[in-house]
């Protein structure tokens, strides 16, 4: 089915030889589904090596949950939190400006710099400002954009190809600049 994105048909693919990302047991990969926080955490830690793990306290993860040592090495290396203090957000959908703000955290986990760029999407004013900087040096970087019409969407929750291409923009940035 990955003909409903075929914009990011060489990402999915990537990833998934790579071991990254799965498909559903029907074959599927359903591309335009929307990624909840946890099944995130379960991609970046595939695609990432974040060494240390933490305690985790959150009401809404248990331990055995799929996502859950991934979880504890995000949770140690910043790179993600939970929604407060008690709650990870399991169940809830990444919206794309929190994934921005993740993506920039592995970023500058690994100490990678990028430019700053002007934020001219047509929603530009519906960012968060905690969003903002990270929004910027991604945009400046090529790892996110916005859609046909330029906007953002800050606010909308990140699909399973969209999440696919940033995990893989981002491991190819690193990789370019940790080994360049």
């Amino acid at each position: 089915d990955l003909n409903n994105a075929e914009w990011a048909r060489n990402y999915i693919l990537d990833l998934y030889n790579n071991k990254i990302i799965s498909g559903y047991p029907d074959g599927s990969f359903k591309p335009n589904n929307l990624v909840a926080r946890e099944e995130f955490v379960q991609m970046i830690g595939n695609a990432f090596d974040f060494q240390n793990a933490a305690e985790i306290n959150f009401a809404d993860v248990p331990a055995d949950s799929y996502y859950y040592d991934n979880l504890k090495k995000a949770l140690a290396s910043g790179i993600i939190l939970g929604i407060d203090d008690k709650n990870f957000g399991t169940g809830e959908n990444l919206t794309r400006q929190d994934l921005a703000v993740i993506a920039y955290r592995i970023l500058t986990h690994y100490g990678v710099e990028s430019d700053n760029a002007a934020i001219d999407f047509t929603d530009s004013g519906d960012i968060s400002d905690y969003a903002t900087d990270a929004v910027s040096h991604l945009k400046a970087a090529g790892i996110l954009n916005g859609d046909a019409s330029n906007r953002f969407n800050p606010k909308e929750g990140a699909t399973r190809a969209e999440i696919a291409k940033v995990v893989y923009m981002l491991k190819h940035y690193i990789t370019e600049r940790t080994n360049g």
